[in-house]
């Protein structure tokens, strides 16, 4: 198969289920597609982020502002997610620069973007979890965070919310990614990724809107 022969959609399913072949076939001609893939699920963070916060228990001097503000937190999510896909792409393409050597920056984007398809569907759940759950339910969702305000826990939340079941399937695709755009040794790229992750982490912990 040359690449010409795979489609779009082959290759959306291709990194799930034979990424190791499928990422040969992304090139940097593929990232306004995988682009598509960022926004969508963009937008589906922004609603489900919206219909959370709009079953919240918030009490303030001016009353009940959670539907006044729905729209606002919506904006707010879809623009803040785009940077869970952009900002560990930077650091990936820093961390393999100094790590492994030259490569394609525009085709780790692109690659990066196709293998964010658990993040989607991630995101596919979330919006169909907040039409369902309710308010005590969110309640004790957020009841049962770690607590405190220490950089540690801090550092500990962040990295349950980026590497949860559909991060950590993210996290081995890109570990695809880093090896096929660099030529590189799985072991390589698993190093990269990971400290590239780790720094994510952190400055997530920093710089919470990242």
């Amino acid at each position: 198969m040359n690449i010409q022969e795979m489609s779009f959609m082959e290759k959306l399913v291709g990194v799930i289920t034979v990424p190791g072949e499928t990422f040969k076939y992304i090139t940097e001609k593929d990232l306004k597609k995988g682009l598509i893939v960022i926004l969508v699920m963009a937008i589906l963070s922004g609603l489900a982020g919206a219909t959370y916060f709009s079953k919240r228990d918030i009490d303030t001097p001016f009353g009940d502002i959670r539907f006044q503000m729905s729209p606002f937190v919506a904006v707010i999510n879809s623009i803040t997610y785009l940077t869970r896909w952009f900002a560990p792409s930077l650091l990936l393409a820093v961390f393999a620069k100094v790590m492994i050597g030259v490569g394609s920056a525009k085709r780790l984007l692109a690659m990066t973007s196709f293998g964010s398809i658990p993040l989607l569907v991630q995101q596919i759940l979330r919006v169909i979890d907040s039409q369902i759950i309710t308010s005590a339910e969110i309640k004790q969702i957020i009841a049962s965070s770690f607590s405190g305000d220490g950089f540690v826990t801090r550092f500990l939340n962040e990295g349950l919310k980026v590497l949860n079941l559909f991060g950590i399937i993210t996290v081995i695709l890109t570990v695809y990614a880093v090896r096929e755009n660099y030529g590189s040794s799985t072991g390589k790229a698993a190093q990269v990724t990971v400290f590239a992750y780790l720094a994510y982490v952190f400055i997530r912990t920093l710089l919470p809107l990242i």
